[in-house]
Formats: C-alpha cells, sequence, structure tokens
C-alpha cells in the first residue's frame, strides 16, 4: 500500500516538547499521504499518556514512557502497548536578564540556584562563570510547568543528576510535576512550553526551561551549559545529536540522554515516544499510523532539522524499525 492510497484521520495528544516537530511531519507526511489527517493538540506529556491508555486517542507522545504503574491502573497488558523514539531535542535554560546576551551556567550554579542556595543574578558563582558580563542585582524568579509534562521530568532528571541537593529534595527521582517547593524555591507556573516562554519573555528577572524550538520561536535568549566534560556548549544539532553516541536503549527502547560524556555534548538532551498500540483493530488507521511514524523517523528526521531537532542515530533507526514490523492491523502485519 502506497501513502498516496492511505486514508485515516487520526486523533493524537501529547507532548508539548515535539510539537512543533510534528507539526513538520504533518505538512510533509501530508504531501505523500493527503487523505491522512492529523489531528494533535498536545496537552503535555501526560494527557498524552493519560489519554492513550484510555483509548480517547489512537497515538500518543511522551517524552517519559509509560510506566509499569500506569499500565496496571488502565488494565493494559505491557505487551499490548509499543513505544517508539522519534527525534532528539533540546531542553535549555532561557532566560530574560536585562544586559546579558551570553550567559553561561555550570552544573554547581544550576544546581545551586534550584536549591535556593543562589537567589540573585550577580551572586559571586554565577560571576565566576561569566567573568565578562554585568550582572544586575535582579532576584532570580522561576518559571515552571503547571501540567504533567515531559519537558519537565527531563529537566528535573538533569537537576537530580548533577546537585546532590536538588536530587535529597526530590527523593532521588524526576518528575513530571515537581514540588519545587521541597527544594527551596518558589516558583510561577504555566501550560505548555509556550507558556513558560511567555513567562520568561514577561518578567525581567526569570529563569525557565523549555524546548530549544520554543526558545527561539519566542526569541529568548538561552544559557550555554558546562557539560559532563566541562565544557560549554550550546545546544547546535551536532551537540543534541552527541548525547545519542554512547546511549544504549533497553528493550523497550527507552534511552538516557541527560549528561551524556563527550566533548561537545548538550548535556539536556531527550528523545520523545511516539506511544502505539500493537494491534489497530480499524486496519485503514493502524496502516496510516505505522506509516506516519516510519516517516517521522526517517525522512521526517531531516525534515525536523528546520525545527532544530536532530535525526534519531541509524543504530536507533534499525531497532524502530524492528518494533514498527511487529504492528498489526486489523490482525495482519502493517509491514509485510
Amino acid at each position: 500500500m502506497t501513502a498516496a492510497s492511505l486514508n485515516a484521520n487520526l486523533n493524537g495528544s501529547g507532548s508539548t516538547l515535539v510539537n512543533p516537530a510534528l507539526k513538520v511531519w504533518q505538512t510533509e507526511f501530508g504531501k505523500l499521504a493527503p487523505n491522512v489527517k492529523v489531528n494533535y493538540p498536545a496537552g503535555g506529556s501526560g494527557q498524552g499518556r493519560s489519554d492513550f491508555l484510555t483509548g480517547k486517542t489512537d497515538f500518543g507522545v511522551s517524552d517519559v514512557q509509560i510506566t509499569s504503574a500506569e499500565l496496571q491502573q488502565n488494565n493494559k497488558d505491557p505487551k499490548s502497548v509499543i513505544m517508539i523514539p522519534a527525534t532528539l531535542a533540546a531542553v535549555v535554560l532561557t532566560y530574560n536578564v536585562p544586559g546579558v546576551s551570553d550567559l553561561q551556567l555550570s552544573p554547581e550554579v544550576i544546581g545551586g540556584i534550584y536549591t535556593g542556595k543562589i537567589t540573585k543574578w550577580d551572586d559571586a558563582k554565577i560571576k565566576a562563570d561569566n567573568p565578562n558580563a554585568t550582572l544586575p542585582s535582579l532576584d532570580i524568579k522561576f518559571a515552571v510547568r503547571s501540567d504533567s509534562s515531559g519537558t519537565s521530568d527531563v529537566f528535573t532528571s538533569y537537576l537530580v543528576a548533577i546537585s546532590p541537593d536538588f536530587s535529597a529534595a526530590m527523593g532521588g527521582k524526576s518528575s513530571g510535576q515537581p514540588k519545587w517547593e521541597n527544594a527551596g524555591i518558589n516558583v510561577t507556573t504555566a501550560s505548555g512550553n509556550d507558556g513558560v516562554a511567555g513567562l520568561v519573555k514577561q518578567t525581567p528577572g526569570t529563569l525557565g526551561y523549555n524546548e530549544v524550538a520554543y526558545a527561539l520561536q519566542n526569541n529568548l535568549t538561552y544559557a550555554s551549559i558546562k557539560n559532563a566534560a566541562g565544557k560549554f556548549v550550546k545546544p547546535t544539532l551536532d551537540n543534541i545529536s552527541a548525547a545519542a553516541g554512547s546511549a544504549k536503549p533497553d528493550d523497550n527502547l527507552k534511552v538516557v540522554l541527560v549528561n551524556q560524556p563527550g566533548d561537545n555534548t548538550w548535556p539536556i538532551s531527550t528523545t520523545t515516544y511516539f506511544l502505539l498500540n500493537k494491534d489497530y483493530s480499524d486496519a485503514a488507521k493502524g496502516q496510516a499510523i505505522v506509516a506516519l511514524v516510519w516517516f517521522a523517523t526517517h525522512q521526517g528526521g531531516t525534515d525536523a532539522k528546520s525545527a532544530n531537532y536532530a535525526p534519531l542515530p541509524s543504530s536507533l533507526v534499525s531497532l524502530v524499525e524492528a518494533k514498527l514490523k511487529t504492528i498489526t492491523a486489523g490482525g495482519q502485519p502493517v509491514i509485510k
């Protein structure tokens, strides 16, 4: 079956982190499969997992894989769900500090800020990372997500990795809805990556975290970060890709990209996952979903570079292909 002959209306929800890339895929896939309509209102990774597990959507997208507890709560057989890495993305620290356009932050400083030990932008430790910057005596304000967020989960996994104090405050675990007060900071919340970007943009002194595409769309400045190799780096496509160089996926294709080794590696890199059924009773939908995901992880990897997402490495694409070949629609393998 060719893409042009596919005909289906697909409903999905989930990650806002991947939304700019998904918009690119909707456009480009739509040129090949004009009779496939993809409805994706995003809503956050938590909503994506919930909607998918309760049957409200045909597919979900989440920056965090479905947990065994979530499967049990929804009486789902683990073998009935397939999770496919979609793309590589960067979470960045966006900031609004008047007069500062090229901020550098080390893990020690980031950990100090997010545990309430560094409270002003002209703190001596921030100055040490930025000897040539004129830092104002401004309180650091925090913009964070209000919704159940994969971006929050990725960012807190980084904080847990680099800050023993933050890790202790969070019980050693990342979270899609962290209790920031446990770490000793007061926060302002907004829904979605675009909501956090809006908070950063409107209030001087604010520090937030966003997928890099949202920073670029909103003309926000974002910090260079010192990586595990001790180098200050920016989230270029090559540096995002470098994070996947040594990462090893498990049997469910879960891959951890935070704080990976390498001179050029962006330290807050992540993938995001398509959430798919192993079998689709509606053959037309099943065929269209597999075609969409195949496209996204192949040609779509190149197409999404325009939105600042990096393609999956070829070693991971091979594993993705093997998983997609196990999906059936109407009882028949979609890819024969």
